[in-house]
């Protein structure tokens, strides 16, 4: 396996991204992650990022949060400070489900509420399900697990919903070169909207076209097949999520393309604290309302 380390002096003077750097050697790749707040606090929040993004996307969150407990803010492999394998069919479901694995094994993490968006919950919340002791609650936003052996994919919320995914699955798999910064800068609200240096900082992790196999990977591993090699993994997690008594708190914006029609499914879980419709928010709603959401989060959680 051929592996890529984006240089660090490509991180340098990132707005409101002043932290420490912590590293683990997991699989064989050098995985990046921030680790704030107090290691002995008594609750830890592990936040997952998604496509095509980075830690850097819970920059504003993270404050707030540390103040309260351990923050957890890895970088998945592909991504951010992470190694970066150079070939795409060296990314596979597993692949990031193992390092998650043994992530949460070698950072001792206990009393976990995990905070996902994106990519971030279709990893972590099958993560939750096979740890589930471990977790305390579950932050669910602009997210899915979606199962299309599953008589509700027929349900036309959802075929619209497919749409808007297929509608980006088709851009990304046609620009083998993705242009992230347009990518994060289009998906936040109002679109095509945010600052120069902050589009900048979402593609520091990627020099050149090398290094982004892992961001090209990511919408081959959605499984829109019954063959897919993701869907068992995404069928064992609902099955377990639709038994769960851990709180749940949903937070889906008013502005996503994307996974709007999976805000339902989760709605309906057991032990829903809230289900919060974030306004003037996009897909990168971290991005858009990272602050609310902090919030909304201490709030829910305080006795928990």
């Amino acid at each position: 396996m051929e592996i890529l380390r984006t240089p660090e002096s490509r991180f340098e003077n990132l707005p409101g991204y002043d932290f420490k750097p912590n590293y683990l050697d997991l699989n064989g790749l050098r995985i990046h992650y921030l680790d704030e707040g107090y290691p002995s606090a008594a609750r830890t929040y592990l936040c997952l990022h998604g496509e095509p993004t980075w830690s850097y996307l819970y920059r504003k969150m993270i404050p707030a949060l540390s103040e309260n407990g351990r923050v957890l803010v890895p970088d998945l492999p592909g991504f951010g400070k992470s190694d970066k394998p150079e070939r795409m069919d060296d990314y596979s479901f597993e692949m990031h489900f193992e390092i998650l694995k043994k992530f949460l094994k070698e950072t001792e993490a206990q009393n976990i509420i995990l905070i996902c968006q994106d990519w971030g919950g279709l990893l972590g919340l099958p993560l939750a399900m096979e740890f589930e002791s471990l977790f305390k609650g579950l932050v669910i936003m602009n997210t899915g697990l979606p199962d299309v052996t599953s008589i509700s994919w027929l349900d036309p919320r959802n075929i619209l919903g497919a749409a808007g995914f297929m509608a980006w699955r088709t851009f990304a798999v046609l620009h083998p070169d993705l242009p992230v910064g347009s990518v994060v800068s289009a998906g936040c609200w109002p679109p095509m909207q945010l600052p120069s240096s902050v589009v900048a900082a979402y593609v520091a992790p990627f020099p050149d076209k090398s290094y982004k196999a892992g961001v090209d990977a990511f919408p081959r591993l959605v499984p829109l097949t019954w063959s897919h090699a993701s869907l068992p993994y995404i069928q064992k997690a609902r099955k377990k999520l639709e038994k769960s008594k851990l709180p749940k708190l949903i937070m889906f914006s008013d502005r996503d393309p994307v996974s709007w029609s999976q805000r339902e499914y989760f709605s309906m879980l057991q032990n829903v604290l809230a289900d919060i419709a974030i306004q003037n928010a996009g897909h990168f709603l971290q991005e858009d309302k990272g602050k609310e959401l902090a919030q909304h989060i201490l709030h829910y959680f305080k006795d928990i």
